[in-house]
């Protein structure tokens, strides 16, 4: 990952109009969504990971956007196509208004600098199913499973 040089006065903003009143997770990803609905004008055209043009029409609904930021799209060229939901980290806008773009390119520079929602933690007993340490003493400490025999 490439490391993304500090902005005072976009750190300043993201911290002071943003994420001022957060505690967690949780509250950090409200915060975001609710930021970019009242800075974003929808619908405006952008390119999908560098290639494909899309026309964005609206934040992805709010249960959607507690682990990423999402927005809704649909080919520009396809008219009736039905939308799709794509990462605000991977659009570019291109015709948007000022505010669209300082707010998307505000998320995309805090994921940048190596900020997350929700990340789960990797616990790897959680891919086991939780039984009870009872099952243990069933087990004969002298027995062989050797496939010798």
């Amino acid at each position: 990952m490439a490391i993304v040089e500090l902005e005072d006065l976009r750190e300043k903003r993201i911290a002071n109009a943003i994420l001022v009143d957060t505690e967690n997770d949780e509250d950090r990803a409200t915060a975001w969504y609710y930021y970019l609905d009242g800075k974003v004008t929808f619908p405006f055209q952008a390119t999908l990971d560098g290639d494909d043009d899309v026309e964005v029409i609206s934040l992805a609904v709010e249960e959607d956007c507690l682990d990423e930021m999402k927005m809704e799209v649909r080919h520009s060229d396809s008219f009736g196509e039905e939308p799709f939901t794509a990462l605000v980290m991977e659009l570019e806008p291109l015709d948007a208004d000022d505010d669209t773009t300082e707010a998307m390119e505000d998320w995309q520079y805090w994921l940048e600098r190596g900020n997350r929602l929700n990340e789960p933690e990797n616990d790897p007993a959680d891919d086991f199913p939780d039984d009870d340490d009872d099952d243990l003493e069933d087990v004969d400490d002298d027995a062989d499973f050797s496939e010798d025999e």
